[in-house]
């Protein structure tokens, strides 16, 4: 299936800018058709591995880095799970932190796994 950047915005809301800047850093090999750039299956499949890169908090730079085309969907999706654990994870301590009236513990506890969280999740990437 093939598409233009216009049908593409559309159905997604993901912008034609969006994918003309991606084009322009390299992540996108996006051709020209008839003067109209168009996105094959390929470049699908290499957006949605963009955007749980980005979910990840991967930064674009990182990204551009990265293989796309034989990166593995299936260990994008282990990153997500172990980022979702530590999310339902943290919602438990939170959780707990609220039902327990701020006892000191249940704050220390709290900050620990929040530590841990954006060391994994935001600053490592």
């Amino acid at each position: 299936m093939i598409l233009t950047t216009g049908q593409f915005e559309r159905a997604t809301g993901i912008t034609q800018r969006t994918i003309s800047y991606y084009n322009q850093i390299g992540l996108l090999s996006i051709k020209k058709y008839n003067g109209k750039r168009m996105l094959t299956d390929l470049d699908l499949i290499i957006l949605v591995k963009i955007f749980i890169m980005k979910i990840s908090n991967r930064r674009l730079k990182d990204i551009g880095n990265t293989n796309l085309e034989s990166l593995s969907l299936f260990d994008l999706m282990k990153d997500l799970e172990e980022m979702n654990e530590q999310i339902l994870h943290l919602l438990i301590c939170l959780e707990q932190f609220e039902n327990e009236l701020y006892q000191r513990d249940h704050i220390i506890n709290l900050l620990y796994y929040m530590n841990i969280f954006l060391q994994e999740y935001v600053e490592k990437h």
